[in-house]
């Protein structure tokens, strides 16, 4: 006996599911809470998936005042690449976070011009210190912030100008690059005609890494409002915060933390702090 036979048909895979992807779109509008009436909105445009994550604007506006950010984080097979922007013009937080009634935050006077730009390459860090900060032991913190230098690749900058923060003129600028042969850092703040300079730069090897930090502080009186700002938010600090006086200073390190080698000089005259005095 014999048999034969065939068939034809054709099998369709079931396609793969569709990677989970959120967007996001919203406006709100209206006006301030605090007598002036100005209009307010916020706005939010955005999109996101387990690699790829943009937010292509985010912004809060009161009358002329506005702030607004975009961002381009993408998984790449060494991390995750950064790329984007932040402006703040004319802006002032407090019809966003009032503050308390006769509160120096409610007083202000705030106005910030501020601009970032970045394109970094995150690659995360090391699985001993991947806690954050505020979860490392004060000792820990020079490790953290080595360790986190070390994972980041690219560039960013940022400038403040013609800025108030409680009636205190700021303006600075940071700016930070970082390549496999190396990285350096140079920042400076400006509150009101003290200033405050860090320069840093780390080398392929530990022998090579440089940091300074100086600082020429000549009228503290004038960074009083600073200090009221600050203790509303940590009493303990308001004690210790100078209140006259000047003081400069200078200090330098070089290697690699644990074995850093350091040296400084620090000049004060007529300093006070709270009770203390020099």
């Amino acid at each position: 006996a014999a048999a034969s036979g065939g068939a034809v048909g054709s099998v369709t895979p079931t396609p793969a599911p569709s990677p989970l992807q959120a967007q996001v779109k919203a406006r709100l509008t209206g006006r301030t809470l605090d007598g002036s009436g100005l209009p307010v909105t916020l706005a939010l445009t955005a999109t996101g998936s387990a690699q790829h994550v943009q937010i292509s604007e985010a912004r809060a506006q009161a009358g002329d005042a506005s702030a607004q950010a975009t961002l381009d984080a993408r998984a790449e097979p060494a991390g995750w690449r950064l790329k984007g922007m932040g402006r703040l013009a004319q802006f002032d937080p407090r019809p966003w976070w009032r503050g308390t009634s006769a509160s120096a935050w409610r007083r202000g006077p705030h106005r910030l011009n501020a601009s970032l730009d970045l394109n970094l390459l995150w690659r995360g860090l090391a699985a001993p210190v991947a806690a954050a900060p505020a979860a490392a032991s004060e000792a820990d913190l020079p490790l953290w912030a080595e360790r986190a230098l070390a994972a980041l690749d690219g560039d960013a900058n940022a400038q403040i100008q013609d800025s108030l923060v409680a009636g205190v003129p700021v303006s600075g600028s940071l700016r930070l690059q970082r390549s496999p042969q190396g990285s350096t850092v140079d920042a400076q703040v400006d509150l009101a005609g003290n200033r405050l300079t860090a320069q840093g730069r780390r080398g392929a090897l530990a022998a090579a890494d440089q940091w300074r930090l100086q600082w020429q502080a000549s009228d503290l009186a004038t960074l009083a409002p600073l200090g009221r700002l600050a203790g509303e938010s940590w009493p303990a600090l308001a004690a210790y915060w100078p209140d006259a006086g000047a003081l400069s200073g200078e200090i330098s390190a070089s290697g690699r933390w644990p074995a850093w080698r350091t040296q400084g000089d620090v000049q004060a005259q007529g300093l006070r702090a709270g009770t203390l005095g020099l």
